[in-house]
């Protein structure tokens, strides 16, 4: 009650003190709870312009979706200290354990592309860097680190992008994680995925590969710490170990990180690592 002015004879506090003193409160309670999803200090305004000023414009109105896609973007992209590792990887073993073992893969009903292998090993080198599977706990000031790995696949869809899971992906084989790749890139597109199966994920790969394209500086999945792009592979001439010069298949591959958990060396040297995992896939994995 010392808290309360009070408006009686004498200072005394009345009834319609308390319950002014307690609206107050409330409607500060309200006001931070419109902003509290809001990046502190960097709270924009929205401003309108009539662009039709300066020529014919068609107005579309904004989905659902589309309108949480952008609210997460902006969160990500202020509120993380972003920073990208630029490498390429040699995709010729890839492509030769490919050739081999295709025709078994479609006699099961399964597509093997290069990007399942860049799964596999990029699950199997999160396990040796488990600072890239972790997130940061604001609130505790704590690093969770995970002792799971499901990896999210940025799926583009008519209708905006959506992010299934792959769960486990340290512990499926290439033909399992080729298998539900593919299976839930169609439920993506067909708008057939449950709620959650976009929930959980420790680390998210997005594949502009199909599209086009080369490096490119995704923005991370909070409240995860890093994602990796993947380009389209195209054909460039490398020198290789004994001083030739061979036109070889290179995958430009990106790697975000937030820069409050992970350093640049330790960046560096996770991605020489996977680069190397994907160079030298060993085939013993194919055929599993």
């Amino acid at each position: 009650l010392n808290r309360v002015k009070g408006s009686g004879g004498g200072g005394r506090v009345l009834l319609a003190d308390v319950a002014r003193y307690i609206a107050r409160l409330e409607r500060g309670v309200e006001r931070a709870g419109r902003h509290a999803d809001e990046p502190k200090g960097l709270v924009f305004a929205p401003v309108s312009q009539d662009f039709s000023l300066y020529g014919p414009v068609v107005s579309q109105p904004l989905s659902a979706l589309r309108k949480v896609i952008a609210a997460r973007m902006v969160e990500n992209a202020v509120s993380l200290p972003h920073v990208t590792q630029f490498d390429e990887a040699d995709l010729t073993r890839v492509e030769e354990l490919r050739a081999r073992h295709r025709t078994a893969f479609e006699a099961d009903g399964v597509k093997l592309t290069p990007t399942a292998f860049v799964l596999k090993a990029l699950a199997s080198v999160l396990k040796t860097h488990p600072i890239f599977n972790s997130s940061l706990n604001e609130m505790a000031e704590t690093l969770v680190l995970k002792q799971y790995v499901h990896l999210g696949i940025a799926v583009d869809t008519d209708a905006g992008l959506l992010v299934p899971v792959i769960r486990d992906a340290d512990r499926k084989s290439l033909r399992e994680i080729a298998k539900e790749l593919a299976a839930l890139a169609v439920r993506a597109r067909d708008r057939q995925l449950g709620p959650d199966e976009m929930k959980g994920g420790s680390f998210t790969v997005s594949n502009q590969g199909a599209i086009g394209g080369g490096h490119f500086t995704p923005i991370i999945n909070k409240p995860e710490v890093a994602i990796l792009g993947l380009g389209r592979a195209s054909r460039k001439p490398v020198v290789v170990s004994d001083g030739r010069i061979e036109a070889r298949l290179m995958l430009p591959l990106t790697v975000s990180y937030d820069h409050r958990v992970i350093d640049g060396g330790t960046a560096a040297r996770f991605t020489v690592d996977l680069v190397r995992a994907i160079q030298e896939f060993p085939e013993e994995l194919v055929a599993a």
